[in-house]
């Protein structure tokens, strides 16, 4: 293994470090408030619903913690998206808990009676009877457990009667949800503004006038995409900590462990070269690109830089002047 291996190898060691205490403190956490939560025997359905979604909450930013490789604009934003609706929704049940938590509880069992009334419906059309299934069997079952499967009623709107920018304004997250949920939202339904600027990419050729054509490589994953996971969950603490009064220290494993990993995307950078020219220092603006610090409102010819992880040329004076803002 030569030397540039090792330090290379050096450097996944300490993101998997940092990764790990994170991991490790926000368990801490989450098992603190859990432990804490407010859950009544004679009326189980508010707290159920609630730790639930708190629950899904702390899985999902978990799972995006853990695998580096999902940090990217293709995926990250999909399960962002997921976040910002679960605060949401968390936060608007949790302003009437035993009205609202009953709403969310129906709109579930009649979802899963749609989805049962498809499958037998798909097998009925194979010959096969959806009795002897066993998937309608298991759905029928988790139905049944809660409430007569006849007495549920399927509803195909909103859950809760009104849209998320309107149960946002209810819970005091408006400014939350208009500036995340439509952002996200165009990765998780695959928008032209995120297929434009993520799957495609201008011809190099000013024959074709510059038309797109797909892009050859993903993009890198970024640890912006991480720290926004760790940012939602932290500010999902501080919600259940507000709203059930829970008698718990403050959170401060995002402020304390995310530091790190932080630390090292910053020092470890790109370098852009052209053939014949210096190396500039390269940072990813709005649209998820590379581009030099002294480019970055007006950077063109993509084609015509290689990217490198050490610099192949003289560093550009101006990336070095103003690399701190950045770097």
């Amino acid at each position: 293994m030569n030397s540039d291996a090792k330090t290379e190898e050096g450097s996944f060691d300490e993101v998997n470090k940092w990764i790990r205490e994170y991991l490790d403190g926000v368990k801490k956490e989450f098992e603190e408030r859990c432990s804490k939560w407010p859950i009544s025997i004679a009326n189980p359905a508010p707290g159920e619903v609630t730790i639930g979604l708190f629950r899904r909450q702390y899985s999902l930013a978990c799972h995006i913690a853990a695998n580096p490789g999902i940090w990217t604009p293709d995926v990250a934003p999909i399960l962002l998206r997921c976040m910002v609706e679960v605060y949401i929704w968390l936060a608007w049940i949790l302003e009437s808990p035993d009205e609202r938590a009953k709403l969310y509880i129906e709109d579930g069992l009649g979802k899963e009676k749609l989805i049962l009334m498809h499958r037998a419906d798909e097998l009925e059309q194979q010959g096969m009877n959806p009795d002897d299934d066993i998937m309608v069997q298991n759905s029928n079952d988790w139905i049944e457990h809660q409430k007569i499967s006849f007495l549920v009623d399927v509803n195909t709107g909103t859950w809760s009667g009104l849209d998320a920018r309107k149960m946002a304004g209810e819970c005091g997250c408006r400014d939350f949800y208009r500036f995340t949920y439509y952002m996200f939202s165009t990765a998780m339904h695959s928008s032209w503004n995120h297929v434009s600027r993520f799957d495609l990419q201008h011809c190099a050729s000013p024959f074709h006038a510059f038309h797109k054509i797909p892009r050859k490589d993903f993009l890198p994953p970024t640890s912006f995409n991480f720290r926004l996971a760790a940012k939602y969950l932290d500010r999902t603490f501080e919600l259940v900590d507000k709203k059930l009064n829970l008698d718990v220290p403050p959170p401060e494993v995002f402020y304390k462990s995310f530091r790190g990993t932080e630390d090292y995307f910053r020092k470890t950078p790109y370098y852009l070269t052209k053939p014949g020219g210096k190396s500039h220092i390269a940072v990813m603006d709005s649209n998820a690109r590379l581009v030099p610090i002294c480019q970055r409102y007006s950077f063109k010819d993509s084609e015509k830089y290689t990217k490198n992880t050490q610099p192949s040329a003289s560093i550009c004076k101006r990336c070095a002047d103003h690399k701190d803002k950045f770097i």
